[in-house]
């Protein structure tokens, strides 16, 4: 069966069928029926995705259409009532005292549901806000407390490089980031070079790992020592390495510093001079 995965706009994922007749393409918005009614999310993939991800389920999901002009007026329209409900529940935040920032606030196409993600530095239970919500607006509440990275991303933001950051702009899913891909690409270990504009390890340590990896391999690690052959046998020990341009920094025994191409080096063997 051929099935599609798609992205709603708080960025959650999900596979469904796809209806006969209906054009695919990749990055296009269509209107999906989920369980609580219809509403619009992005094609991200499509194909024989239940042998890729071993989905043995069949999704109850259907994406019935592509958004066409009418639908997005739909979506304008839903933004005003978005808004109301914004500043109703921001003013119950107000009026209890609670500390909590109010992120994104979204209904759903039919207008059935409203997604509400809220940040705040310690577990709360805000329930009554949406019961009160769902009583004055009669629509349902999808409340959600979100961590740093979540709100980075619904929100937007410029990233270190100047550009949008990867999570609100061409990333599709989550993927985890690890000190040890940091290492890999040589980056300095300290805040100010390892978090992005959420505070959390930058993403693209994750997506530019797999190239610093395959650089590597072949090359001698740091603390090896080497000769180099080009350079009158300089030995010395690897103290810095350019994965990218395939260069090593060099200390000989007495204080002296050379870089040179991994190519030109010979890893010492014990015993050899």
């Amino acid at each position: 069966m051929q099935l599609a995965r798609i992205r709603t706009p708080e960025y959650t994922l999900f596979f469904s069928r796809v209806s006969s007749g209906i054009d695919i393409c990749l990055g296009r918005d269509y209107i999906v029926e989920f369980d609580f009614g219809l509403d619009h999310a992005e094609l991200i993939e499509y194909g024989d995705l239940q042998n890729k991800y071993n989905e043995s389920k069949i999704p109850g999901f259907r994406i019935v259409r592509p958004l066409n002009t009418q639908d997005e007026e739909c979506i304008d329209q839903n933004k005003l009532l978005a808004r109301k409900i914004e500043d109703a529940f921001k003013e119950q935040i107000r009026n209890s005292h609670v500390r909590v920032k109010t992120v994104y606030v979204r209904c759903s196409f039919d207008q059935r549901r409203v997604f509400i993600r809220y940040f705040a530095k310690n577990p709360l239970n805000i329930q009554r806000f949406a019961e009160t919500i769902e009583r004055d607006f009669k629509i349902s509440v999808n409340l959600w407390q979100i961590g740093p990275r979540d709100e980075t991303r619904l929100i937007g933001c410029i990233g270190h490089c100047g550009r949008a950051a990867c999570c609100c702009s061409w990333i599709r899913h989550d993927c985890p980031v690890n000190l040890k891909m940091a290492k890999n690409q040589g980056i300095s270990l300290n805040p100010a070079s390892l978090n992005g504009t959420c505070n959390r390890l930058k993403c693209c340590f994750r997506f530019e790992n797999d190239v610093y990896e395959k650089a590597a391999e072949g090359m001698p690690r740091l603390g090896a020592t080497v000769i180099c052959r080009s350079h009158d046998n300089f030995k010395g020990v690897i103290i810095n390495r350019d994965v990218l341009q395939a260069k090593v920094v060099l200390r000989s025994a007495d204080g002296k510093f050379m870089t040179v191409d991994v190519a030109e080096c010979v890893v010492a063997v014990k015993g050899q001079d």
